[in-house]
């Protein structure tokens, strides 16, 4: 599973050391303001029609536009992508890693560096809404976009984020508990960003990706596992690992166009996604999240059968940070 503290300590880390010394001066000077502007406006207009288009979709086919899975993951159809089909998000991030060194260069860390993200604006794009009444974002979280359907997937991020830790107990807190939060749902997702770079953002999280390959879904057989990778028996790998899509595109061109701006995005949870055991029933589950048949026949596990091949669209950029796993070796 991928591991959102390893982000945020490199979230953290760049925040601490390489943001606080570029002035704003050189971040407006090196931003491509006027072209930033002009992508989320056409960007914005896109997605109105894509978004029509999907909600269309999924009056026909019968299905929600957004649900979520029985292992609490949430999944969302964003647009119909012209010779592709449907195409969703999914959320990436389950488990939480406790075996990071943040801490260090926190105020009486180690590292001696007293840093905990007072005056940083950070983003993130999730799910949903955060739950802003929770006492660890006082004062410090705007739900920028107005999303309302509120996610436990988006506010557990915000809370490893920025969470300030007096609720619980301070060891956990966020990795930048001090910093203020601007947080935004999954949908729009490009054009909102093209708009905040060009106000100057400097890094955002986003703990999401497409749907593909196998998903774990943890109930019995044959719902343990579903397979979106295709319904032909010759569709034993699913194509969207490795391929850099025009959406891909997107979130190159607004990093190339904000080169202060710091997009950090999760691999993915792919590597552990191996599949049923040899002659267990599994579901077969197209791009829209229908049910289409159960089966048996063998597919390769994502990532086989090297290791390799296991990001799908946007973790597959050029100008972002792809955070991978944190396993239990280090």
């Amino acid at each position: 599973m991928t591991k959102l503290l390893l982000n945020l300590v490199v979230v953290f880390a760049f925040l601490c050391v390489s943001f606080e010394s570029a002035a704003q001066s050189d971040v407006a000077l090196a931003t491509r303001k006027a072209e930033l502007k002009t992508l989320s406006v056409n960007l914005k207009k896109r997605d109105e029609i894509d978004r029509k288009q999907a909600k269309e979709f999924a009056r026909r086919a019968g299905i929600p536009v957004r649900r979520e899975l029985p292992n609490g993951r949430v999944l969302e159809l964003q647009r119909i992508a012209p010779g592709i089909g449907p195409v969703f998000y999914i959320t990436n991030n389950v488990d939480a890693a406790d075996t990071v060194s943040t801490d260090e260069v926190w105020p009486g860390g180690s590292a001696g560096l007293d840093l905990d993200g007072s005056g940083m604006n950070l983003a993130e794009w999730d799910g949903g809404a955060i739950f802003d009444e929770h006492p660890d974002f006082t004062g410090r979280l705007t739900q920028v976009d107005g999303a309302t359907s509120v996610s436990n997937h988006s506010t557990h991020v915000a809370g490893t984020l920025i969470g300030g830790g007096e609720w619980f107990y301070a060891e956990s807190r966020g990795m930048a508990y001090a910093a203020h939060l601007d947080a935004y749902d999954w949908n729009s997702d490009t054009a909102e960003m093209a708009s905040a770079a060009s106000n100057n953002l400097l890094i955002s999280n986003h703990s999401y990706g497409i749907a593909a390959g196998w998903l774990y879904i943890g109930g019995p057989p044959p719902d343990t596992w579903w397979w979106i990778g295709g319904a032909d028996p010759s569709d034993v790998e699913d194509p969207n690992f490795g391929y850099y899509d025009s959406e891909t595109q997107l979130w190159d061109q607004i990093a190339y166009d904000a080169p202060y701006y710091l997009i950090v995005k999760a691999a993915g949870n792919d590597r552990t996604d191996i599949g049923p055991a040899p002659g267990e029933l599994y579901s077969v589950i197209d791009q829209n999240g229908n049910f289409l048949f159960t089966s048996t026949l063998p597919r390769n596990a994502d990532c086989a059968p090297a290791g390799y091949d296991c990001l799908p669209s946007a973790s597959v950029a050029k100008n972002v940070l792809t955070v991978g796993v944190l396993g239990a070796d280090g």
